[in-house]
């Protein structure tokens, strides 16, 4: 299973130059610097099957799966024993093929599929009112050529990220119409200049996270040292406050008639893992390993041992180095921690994941 893990990262990374004057420069601007311990935690991690991503709600820790029966698992934390599995994986009614986007949203758990463009909401676990999945299905058209992931503004307005026609962004609404597109992908000298639209958007996917409140937001590319901060407006617009560009993105377009792809170079650094929003707060999982890296350190190259926490405004607050190295992270926000997900790559463990965690408790008041 791990093997697999492995591979499905590799495909889906995108690569970027960087070497290590761009590592280390970018590391230096975090002036402070804390190294802590974690501490492992008891979990059926046996139940956890090919976890793709990770979050926290309410005592409850998500894990969004890769080719399992079902693509969702929940665990209680008090107990950390499998609390339920749920979403089919499949071609039938109600049944999905893949989860790119898993994200909190008022208390929901937003999941979209780039499969079938199938943005589902689901009510919380535990909860006592019974909610029918409400099911948004984004309407391709000439302008949203391909939507690769999902990402809420509100239950009324969504951002979209693929292949759009002459922006970065889309937004939709809540019947998954088009409303405006916006932006534009960051321009180096890297880029190649007989790169097409569908290449640019293929090499620059990534991520965004925001603060609960949809005021503030983060996107960030998964590979390249590229962190571009914005306000969000009320339609959903986002106006870029801040960015930092440590390492470019190095590729070369490998795009036939109807499939559009591109090649990386092996001297690039994979960035950031994870990221998570809270209402104060930017947390991001950092790699740093080189794509070359990736043979040689097959168990280690998907995952970071830093912990990188910024605020709203783009203000680097602290860097926290890691005993270990982790795949991805969820926060519990009311107890101040991190809940850290690890591939035991060791041939003595017993099982292939462990889960700790990491008490921030005693150096932030609120997160």
């Amino acid at each position: 299973m791990k093997k697999i893990l492995y591979l499905v990262m590799f495909c889906f990374s995108i690569s970027c130059t960087g070497d290590k004057i761009g590592n280390q420069k970018f590391l230096e601007s975090f002036r402070e610097k804390k190294i802590m311990e974690v501490q492992d935690i008891s979990f059926e991690t046996e139940s956890i099957k090919v976890p793709m991503q990770m979050e926290y709600m309410d005592n409850f820790l998500y894990f969004a799966e890769y080719n399992a029966d079902y693509l969702i698992d929940v665990f209680d934390c008090s107990t950390g024993k499998l609390y339920n599995s749920f979403i089919p994986r499949g071609m039938g009614p109600d049944e999905y093929l893949w989860i790119s986007s898993m994200v909190i949203i008022d208390n929901h758990l937003m999941l979209y599929d780039n499969s079938y463009k199938k943005i589902t909401f689901l009510p919380k676990m535990g909860s006592e009112t019974i909610e029918k999945p409400m099911d948004i299905i984004i309407k391709g058209d000439s302008i949203i050529q391909s939507s690769l992931n999902a990402f809420p503004l509100s239950k009324e307005n969504y951002l979209i990220s693929g292949i759009i026609k002459d922006a970065h962004w889309a937004i939709i609404d809540s019947v998954g119409s088009l409303i405006s597109t916006f932006d534009t992908y960051p321009e180096d000298s890297y880029m190649e200049k007989k790169s097409t639209p569908a290449d640019i958007a293929m090499a620059y996917q990534g991520r965004f996270i925001s603060n609960p409140q949809k005021t503030k937001g983060l996107y960030t590319y998964d590979t390249g040292i590229i962190l571009r901060f914005c306000d969000i407006s009320e339609d959903g617009y986002l106006t870029r406050t801040k960015e930092y560009s440590h390492a470019h993105i190095e590729y070369t377009p490998k795009s036939k008639k109807d499939f559009s792809s591109v090649s990386f170079s092996k001297n690039n650094i994979n960035s950031f893992i994870d990221l998570k929003g809270t209402e104060k707060y930017c947390f991001l999982l950092y790699s740093g390993l080189k794509f070359s890296e990736a043979d040689e350190k097959a168990g280690e190259w998907y995952s970071g041992n830093r912990i990188l926490i910024y605020d709203w405004d783009g203000n680097p607050i602290r860097e926290i180095l890691l005993p270990s190295r982790y795949n991805m992270f969820a926060v519990d926000t009311n107890h101040r921690l991190l809940y850290l997900l690890k591939t035991n790559t060791e041939e003595s463990a017993n099982d292939d994941y462990s889960i700790s965690m990491l008490d921030l408790s005693a150096d932030f008041e609120a997160f």
